[in-house]
């Protein structure tokens, strides 16, 4: 009899669906960019995880979670962008 964990562990990993899905969102999120970093955040995260675990149970997802951690990463870092480089702009306006 099959238990349903043997199917689990053949499928295509859901952390790493996620990651790569909350990676094009925090990049699309960038205008809110607490939210981008956040999701970003959470999107590296589960992207780790994922990886850790196709690498344990023969999943597949490998591709998956290492493109969500990627986008995930400029998601975070476009939100930093995002905050920073007005913050330069306007500073050196007065600053002249």
């Amino acid at each position: 009899m099959n238990d349903g964990n043997e199917l689990e562990r053949k499928g295509l990993n859901g952390k790493a669906v996620a990651s790569i899905f909350l990676g094009i969102l925090s990049i699309v999120m960038v205008i809110f960019p607490i939210a981008g970093a956040i999701l970003g955040l959470v999107g590296v995260l589960l992207g780790m995880i994922g990886r850790s675990e196709v690498k344990l149970s023969g999943q597949e997802g490998k591709h998956l979670a290492i493109l969500g951690v990627i986008f995930s990463l400029a998601g975070i870092v476009f939100s930093i962008c995002w905050v920073v480089m007005p913050y330069m702009t306007f500073s050196s306006m007065i600053s002249s």
